[in-house]
């Protein structure tokens, strides 16, 4: 059974292509926006996040690779806020 209560130390911050900015605080979150609302649904980065989402609810593997992963869809994207996501690293 998931678990959507889990979160990240740190947030990921997306640029969206609407030009939103967004933060995901968990692997839930990431997880339903890379299946409902992602904008390029392929790439090898984009289905390794939704399987280490997916693993992190479960509880298969730690939250923080997940979040990784998602970083990582996130650039591939081209849609992680560099300027934020640094600012939030370097404030904890």
């Amino acid at each position: 059974m998931t678990e959507p209560q889990i979160s990240w130390r740190i947030p990921v911050i997306a640029r969206l292509q609407s030009g939103l900015i967004r933060s995901f605080a968990g692997p839930y979150e990431a997880q339903d926006f890379l299946r409902h609302e992602w904008p390029v649904r392929h790439g090898r980065h984009y289905r390794n996040a939704i399987r280490q989402c997916e693993a992190a609810l479960n509880r298969i593997c730690p939250a923080e690779i997940a979040r990784e992963a998602f970083i990582a869809a996130c650039i591939e994207a081209d849609c992680l806020d560099n300027g934020i996501a640094a600012n939030s690293e370097a404030a904890a």
